[in-house]
C-alpha cells in the first residue's frame, strides 16, 4: 500500500518533536527538584544555625543569671567567644553593656555557608515592691511604693501606687529549704520553758529547726502577749553573720505596741525558713531590728500562706513564688515581696527595700528578652 500524498516524512517530525517536549518537560522537573532540594537544604542549615544561636544565647544568660551577683555578671561585659563543633558547624557569642544593669548577649550560629543571630538582653531588676502572678490592691487607702511585676494586676481607683507597673513575669526558683538533719534543735518545750522563766529565747550565728519533743517532726513556734520575745543574734559590727530558722507554722499575736515579738540584734540577715502557714496579728512590732545593717528573708514553702494584719517594723523580703501572700489592716512593711498571688487591702502600706545582699540567693531577678537579628 502506498502512503498518501500529503503525508510522506511527518513521521520523524512528529517524533522529533514528542522527544523534545518531553526532554523540555525532564529538565524542567528535574531543574525543579534541584531547586526544591537546594532550598530545603539552605533551609535545613537555616534552622540548624538559628538553634544553635538560640542555645548559645540560653546557655550564656542562664549561666549569668545564676551568679546571683549582679557586679559579677557584669564582668562578662565586653567577651567574645567563637566555638566550632565537631560537624563542622559553630557558633560565636559577644556580650555587651546594656545600659548600668544590663547586658546585651548576641549569638550567631553557623551552618555550612548559612548564618542566623539572636539577641538576648539581660535587664536587672531591683526595684520592684512586689512580683507575682496575680496583685490586688483592694483598698483605696492600701499603699506601694515601688515597681509592680505580675502577669495580671488589679489596683483598685483611688489606690496609692508611686511605681511603674511591669506585665511580665519573672519565672522565680524555688528555693531549696535546709536539711533538718543537719540544723541545731529547738523543742517547743524549751522554748515554752524560757519564754515563761526569761522571757526570751536566744539563737545565735547557726542554723535551727523547732521540732516537737514528742513526734520528733518538725514544731511550731508561736509568740504573743507583753513578755514573750525570740532574740536573734546576728554578727558584730562590721563582721555581718546569718542566722537560719525552719519551722512548721510561725504565728505572732497580741498587742504589745513597746515590745518586739522577734528582735533582731546586731549585723546580717535572719533567714526564716516556714514549711506551714506565716501569721502576725494584733497591733505589734512583729519583726524589729535594732540597727540598720539587719534584716529579715522569710522563705514559704509551696501551697503555704503569709499573712499579717496590723502589724509593723518588719525590713526585708517575702520570698512565696508558690504561695499566697495577704497584707491587711493597718500593716507597714519596708521590703519586697515575690508570690504566686499577694492581695494588700486595709491601710497596709508597702515601701521597695532591698535586703542585705539579696543577690546571694539569686533573688533579685533578670527580665530576659529574646528577639531575632
Amino acid at each position: 500500500m502506498t502512503a498518501a500524498t500529503g503525508q510522506r516524512g511527518i513521521a520523524l517530525p512528529a517524533t522529533i518533536g514528542v522527544m523534545v517536549v518531553v526532554m523540555v518537560l525532564v529538565i524542567a522537573l528535574w531543574t525543579y527538584a534541584s531547586a526544591e532540594r537546594t532550598q530545603v537544604d539552605r533551609t535545613r542549615r537555616q534552622m540548624q544555625a538559628h538553634f544553635l544561636a538560640c542555645s548559645a544565647a540560653e546557655a550564656v544568660s542562664d549561666r549569668l543569671t545564676s551568679f546571683g551577683d549582679p557586679l559579677k555578671t557584669l564582668e562578662y561585659a565586653n567577651r567574645q567567644t567563637e566555638v566550632e563543633l565537631d560537624d563542622g558547624s559553630s557558633f560565636s557569642v559577644d556580650i555587651a553593656h546594656l545600659g548600668d544593669d544590663g547586658l546585651m548577649i548576641t549569638a550567631t550560629g553557623t551552618v555550612g555557608d548559612v548564618s542566623e543571630s539572636v539577641r538576648v538582653t539581660l535587664e536587672h531588676l531591683n526595684d520592684f515592691a512586689i512580683s507575682a502572678n496575680e496583685v490586688s490592691l483592694g483598698s483605696a487607702a492600701a499603699e506601694i511604693y515601688g515597681d509592680i511585676i505580675s502577669k495580671s494586676v488589679d489596683i483598685h481607683q483611688q489606690g496609692t501606687h508611686a511605681g511603674e507597673v511591669h506585665e511580665y513575669h519573672i519565672p522565680w526558683k524555688e528555693r531549696q529549704f535546709p536539711d533538718p538533719i543537719d540544723l541545731t534543735r529547738i523543742t517547743e518545750d524549751e522554748l515554752g520553758d524560757q519564754m515563761q522563766s526569761e522571757g526570751q529565747y536566744i539563737i545565735e550565728q547557726d542554723s535551727w529547726v523547732a521540732r516537737d519533743e514528742s513526734s520528733g517532726e518538725l514544731g511550731d513556734i508561736s509568740l504573743s502577749g507583753h513578755n514573750e520575745q525570740l532574740v536573734v543574734q546576728l554578727g558584730e559590727e562590721g563582721s555581718p553573720q546569718d542566722v537560719s530558722l525552719l519551722v512548721g507554722d510561725f504565728t505572732l499575736s497580741g498587742a504589745a505596741q513597746n515590745h518586739n515579738l522577734v528582735e533582731l540584734r546586731g549585723e546580717g540577715r535572719f533567714l526564716l525558713y516556714v514549711q506551714g502557714d506565716f501569721e502576725a496579728t494584733g497591733n505589734n512590732n512583729w519583726i524589729k531590728s535594732t540597727g540598720d545593717d539587719a534584716s529579715v528573708v522569710v522563705f514559704m514553702a509551696e501551697g503555704s500562706e503569709f499573712s499579717a494584719s496590723g502589724v509593723h517594723g518588719f525590713r526585708g523580703m517575702v520570698y512565696a513564688p508558690k504561695a499566697d501572700v495577704t497584707l491587711t489592716g493597718t500593716s507597714e512593711m519596708d521590703g519586697m515581696v515575690v508570690a504566686d498571688t499577694a492581695e494588700l487591702d486595709g491601710t497596709t502600706i508597702l515601701r521597695h527595700y532591698a535586703p542585705n545582699n539579696a543577690e546571694d540567693f539569686d533573688l533579685l531577678p533578670y527580665r530576659v528578652n529574646l528577639w531575632h537579628d
